[in-house]
């Protein structure tokens, strides 16, 4: 079983003949597999730590700390830097890629941010809006770091499609396969 996945993607990028008209190295690299490719049930990709037995992904604790201090020390500023709104919306935007009902909430802040990058000293007065959903960001970097249930972030194509209206004796309902 060791030798599947090795054999697999050999498989797919191997030469179909040997006079290929665009030559290739072969897609295999022994030393990258040997240091990455193991079969691990937590493996951290892209900066998420992947928990396949539990089915979580999580923010790594170092990231969660650092992020999360930097986030209070904006709200305790209450005065910011473009510099420092540029890292942390850096930031909080990889937290929602997975989380995508944080990215509603860093509207404010990405127009924070433009705000001071058009200012004279690059410096601007965080608003009572910005600190609200920086506060809320904070949940969300905790929740983060908790983990999230692989299942939703993961995009599904529905099997059954049924409509339903409300009616004045109860909620009705109409399937398309059955009627």
């Amino acid at each position: 079983m060791s030798a599947a996945t090795p054999l697999v993607i050999y498989s797919i990028g191997r030469h179909l003949t040997m006079c290929e008209p665009i030559p290739h190295d072969d897609l295999l690299s022994l030393k990258k597999l040997a240091a990455e490719g193991q079969m691990l049930e937590i493996k951290t990709i892209l900066g998420w730590v992947i928990n396949t037995r539990s089915h979580l992904i999580s923010l790594p604790s170092a990231k969660y700390i650092a992020w999360s201090r930097d986030t209070q020390s904006l709200i305790e500023c209450q005065c910011a830097t473009t510099k420092q709104l540029k890292m942390l919306d850096g930031c909080l935007n990889h937290v929602g890629t997975n989380i995508s009902q944080m990215q509603h909430f860093l509207n404010h802040l990405q127009h924070l941010k433009m705000r001071a990058e058009g200012s004279k000293n690059g410096r601007v007065v965080m608003t009572d809006t910005v600190q609200d959903d920086l506060f809320l960001c904070l949940d969300f970097l905790t929740c983060a770091h908790t983990g999230i249930s692989i299942n939703n972030i993961m995009y599904r194509q529905p099997t059954h499609i049924n409509h339903s209206h409300a009616s004045e004796h109860g909620i009705g309902g109409f399937s398309l396969t059955s009627g």
